[in-house]
């Protein structure tokens, strides 16, 4: 019975450290499907805005200006309307993001009365060693299956929200200042051609402004922020990703020249610990900068 007892005092602390691994993985299994529920209604939530205002009100200028000034932005006018279609196709995606189930685990552990079990069956002592050996095994597998099934979800679910955001979400954020970037000069000409059309179209423009404003929010609502990219700082290798080198007396060597695709960072699990003093990022896109070689 000593024996008994000590097989099940070390099974008692080996469960107890498994427990422990289960908690931690359910919990940040918890935490992504939590960020996918918040990733679905902020990408449903602006989608709707778009299509029931923003979109609606941008047709209507786009009507009211003349055929020959529509006709010159109609380059513009196409990108925005791929803009809009990029939304759309993002809602059912982000629909199977929305998980709001973990299965809870129950580790399986051996008892007491199954140790007993098994030495009142085996006479020879090591018959009886080889037997306890082979159940604590079965359990200990057993354990470690349930364990890693949960690591398995929240990575999976970790890797499939980071994908998302990045390889779709963002996309149309650039689409956006990519499309607000070359039609600035556009609408310029524009305006100084077309004077008394000149408050129409830059009411027009604001298209850009408004669908980036309210994706920003989106991702906002994500808990994802764009970085703080400073020109004429040195390069930070884990934040910026050189995309390509030039000249310039005016700078030391690897400082940032420009910043041609904005970098993005979401807040860490850790931060949501209330006793966190301080917000933890980690990047989920690097900043595409030129650097400085001389």
């Amino acid at each position: 019975m000593q024996l008994i007892a000590k097989l099940v005092e070390e099974e008692e602390k080996n469960c107890k450290v498994d427990e422990q691994q289960l908690n931690d993985c359910y919990i940040q299994a918890q935490h992504w499907a939590h960020r996918g529920v918040m990733l679905f209604d902020a990408i449903a939530s602006t989608v709707q805005l778009c299509q029931n205002k923003l979109f609606p009100e941008y047709q209507k200028v786009k009507d009211e200006l003349p055929v020959p000034v529509q006709e010159k932005l109609q380059k513009r006018h196409q990108g925005i309307e791929i803009i809009g279609r990029m939304l759309e196709r993002i809602v059912e995606p982000a629909r199977e993001l929305y998980e709001t189930e973990t299965p809870n685990r129950e580790l399986p552990r051996v008892s007491k009365p199954e140790l007993i079990d098994i030495l009142s069956n085996e006479t020879n002592p090591e018959s009886a060693r080889q037997a306890i050996a082979k159940k604590f095994k079965e359990i200990g597998d057993r354990r470690y299956k349930c364990i890693a099934e949960i690591r398995e979800l929240a990575e999976r679910r970790q890797q499939r929200w980071l994908n998302f955001v990045e390889k779709k979400v963002l996309p149309i954020v650039d689409g956006i200042e990519s499309g607000q970037r070359y039609s600035q000069p556009l609408v310029a000409q524009l305006k100084n051609e077309n004077p008394n059309w000149s408050t129409k179209l830059d009411d027009w423009f604001k298209i850009y402004h408004n669908l980036h404003l309210n994706l920003l929010h989106a991702l906002e609502q994500m808990e994802v922020y764009p970085m703080q990219v400073k020109t004429k700082t040195p390069i930070d290798y884990t934040h910026h990703e050189p995309f390509d080198v030039q000249d310039d007396e005016s700078l030391p060597n690897e400082y940032i020249k420009e910043v041609i695709r904005q970098g993005y960072e979401y807040l860490s699990q850790k931060s949501k610990v209330k006793s966190q003093k301080s917000k933890e990022f980690l990047v989920l896109r690097t900043a595409q900068v030129v650097v400085v070689k001389n």
